[in-house]
């Protein structure tokens, strides 16, 4: 059977480029998966950059199966799938990319810079991170997808003795300059205005200044948000501001890959209401003790809504063909569509019009916020990550969740979070 096997597919390549002759065809599709394998191939997969160069290679050859070969085994899943159920739908945003310059990042440096998560499951030890200055040529500007300099930082691990891309997430540039990791170059410091103008204002801009979308939260949206008449503000002695230091987003850009959300959405990327996106995540990382310890669950509503608020204006999957804030699992936070409830909606809305933020230089800035289920005592303190469980048992002591806040997420005694309204 092999033999017959070989010998069929001899004839039908022999007809085929007969074909070619007498018709004047001349030239063979770059998305054929055997002519992509061998591409990849001549790639050095143990050095780093000569990845992420394939990749960008792919990305002008237009070829998403070349373009997977340099990606995780999940992300190809997801590629697959997505060329799979989105027939109709260009896989590549990017029509042209050229690397400017790239400089791998200090571990602890990059960790932050990237927003590297628990539930990523990354070996920190294999992974490398890198931030990257790429000449992008697009159809159609987006919220940092623009013609000229576009910055990202880009996570590599190795996977089956190869080094393969994680994402490309857009960091803050501001703190990658503030650390001295930045480049210093004039794009950057354009960049660094694009993701002041964003924050502070909604305001989507490009490389030469012009405004092209507005991703502000309507004054409707905040209304609804603030449903509590009495929002629960942060205790007396708490450092906080009442001016507005930043601007809470309309929405949020989400990845699905759960089917209630595909059912309801469809696949790939789709904006979803940001106040809608937090009510329905909560329920979903948070345990339900509003009617035994509220401030428990007030608190999980201020990590959920600032860990999106803060993707928002840093993606973390900022490459084709997710183009998205988050996605709607374990990879950042799990989001279900119509999942919330009475309860979740409440502490959400206790803590409306209010945020935290963090000193950075001489202004206050949005961090990653990051929190795992931990366990019910004390424990965890200044460690930059919230224990689920370990606000249930502050609640139970009587604390409020501006204690909690400050007790995981302060980075010491002297240099606590900040709270900010909106």
């Amino acid at each position: 059977m092999k033999h017959q096997t070989r010998l069929t597919t001899v004839l039908l390549i022999t007809i085929f480029l007969i074909g070619i002759v007498t018709t004047g065809f001349t030239s063979t599709p770059k998305t054929s998966t055997k002519e992509s394998v061998s591409l990849s191939n001549t790639t050095n997969f143990d050095d780093p950059i000569a990845v992420i160069k394939g990749m960008i290679q792919a990305i002008n050859d237009q070829d998403p199966y070349d373009y997977m070969n340099y990606f995780t085994n999940s992300n190809r899943t997801a590629m697959t799938q997505f060329l799979s159920s989105n027939k109709s739908e260009s896989f590549f945003k990017e029509k042209e990319a050229k690397l400017i310059q790239i400089k791998e990042l200090p571990k602890e440096v990059g960790v932050v810079a990237a927003g590297i998560t628990s539930g990523e499951n990354l070996n920190l030890d294999d992974t490398r991170i890198f931030y990257a200055e790429i000449n992008f040529k697009v159809d159609k500007e987006d919220k940092w997808l623009y013609n000229g300099t576009n910055h990202r930082v880009i996570v590599v691990t190795k996977e089956d003795g190869n080094l393969k891309i994680v994402r490309l997430s857009v960091p803050s540039i501001e703190y990658l300059k503030d650390t001295g990791n930045g480049f210093n170059s004039e794009d950057e410091n354009i960049a660094v205005k694009i993701e002041s103008t964003l924050d502070k204002k909604g305001q989507v801009m490009n490389m030469n200044g012009m405004v092209i979308d507005n991703i502000a939260a309507s004054e409707k949206q905040l209304k609804n948000e603030k449903l509590n008449p009495i929002a629960i503000k942060p205790e007396i002695g708490i450092d906080s501001t009442a001016t507005d230091e930043h601007t809470r987003p309309s929405n949020i850009r989400v990845y699905m890959t759960n089917s209630v959300n595909i059912n309801h959405y469809g696949s790939g990327t789709h904006l979803v209401d940001f106040g809608d996106y937090v009510y329905n995540v909560l329920p979903n990382e948070w345990g339900d003790w509003y009617n035994t310890a509220k401030t428990a669950v007030q608190a999980g509503a201020i990590a959920v809504k600032m860990y999106g608020w803060y993707h928002v204006y840093h993606p973390k999957w900022n490459f084709s063909p997710y183009y998205a804030d988050v996605q709607d699992n374990t990879n950042d936070q799990v989001y279900k569509y119509n999942s919330a409830t009475t309860n979740f909606k409440s502490a959400v809305n206790d803590v409306g019009g209010i945020g935290v933020d963090i000193l950075s230089g001489s202004s206050y800035v949005l961090f990653e916020v990051h929190y795992v289920a931990g366990s019910k005592g004390p424990g965890g303190q200044y460690s930059g990550t919230m224990w689920q469980y370990g606000t249930l048992y502050w609640a139970k002591q009587g604390k409020g969740y501006t204690y909690m806040c400050h007790y995981y997420w302060d980075s010491s005694a002297t240099q606590p979070i900040h709270f900010f309204y909106y």
